[in-house]
C-alpha cells in the first residue's frame, strides 16, 4: 500500500482510539467528582474496576493525588 491509502486509515484508527480513551477518561473523572461532592461511598467504584475506597479512607489526600 501508498501512504496516499494508508494515511487516511491511520487518521481514523487514530481517532477512534483518542474518542475511546476520551471517554474512559470522562467516566473516571465523573464518577471523582460524584465520590467527592455527592456521596463518599461512590469511590467504591470508579469505573475500570477501580476500588479507591481504603484509600479514601485511609487519607482523602491521597485519593486526591492518585485521581489527578
Amino acid at each position: 500500500m501508498n501512504a496516499e491509502k494508508t494515511l487516511p486509515l491511520l487518521k481514523v484508527f487514530s481517532w477512534i482510539i483518542y474518542i475511546g480513551i476520551s471517554i474512559k477518561t470522562g467516566t473516571i473523572i465523573i464518577s471523582y467528582l460524584v465520590s467527592i461532592f455527592v456521596n463518599p461511598q461512590a469511590s467504591a467504584d470508579l469505573g475500570l474496576s477501580l476500588d479507591l475506597s481504603s484509600l479514601m479512607e485511609f487519607n482523602p489526600l491521597y485519593y486526591h493525588f492518585m485521581l489527578s
